[in-house]
């Protein structure tokens, strides 16, 4: 099958970058200067007894989301097994669409 490796392309786009005058530092900075900073602590538990994970991810609803991650705030939880979305009014999602 093929495939993308991320190093080359984010190397070709670096080059794309530096033939407009900046550099990927400096791309990047201003994306974070527009959009702020990301912070991503996914987690994934392997487990093939659909009972226990049932218990699993209910133990985790029913003690509620977390709302921090170390020092940063959480601000939106998704939980696609459920189709809940913290970050719509309605707090619902479609779990069958991906994001």
């Amino acid at each position: 099958p093929w495939r993308v490796s991320a190093g080359p392309v984010l190397a070709a786009y670096a080059s794309k970058l530096y033939d407009r005058g900046t550099t990927l530092s400096q791309f990047l900075h201003s994306l974070y200067t527009k959009y702020g900073y990301h912070i991503s602590n996914d987690s994934y538990y392997l487990c093939f007894d659909p009972p226990t994970i049932l218990t699993m991810f209910r133990a985790l609803r029913d003690n509620g989301y977390p709302d921090r991650c170390g020092k940063y705030k959480i601000t939106d939880i998704r939980d696609v097994t459920n189709g809940y979305d913290s970050s719509f009014e309605e707090q619902k999602v479609d779990p069958t669409h991906g994001s």
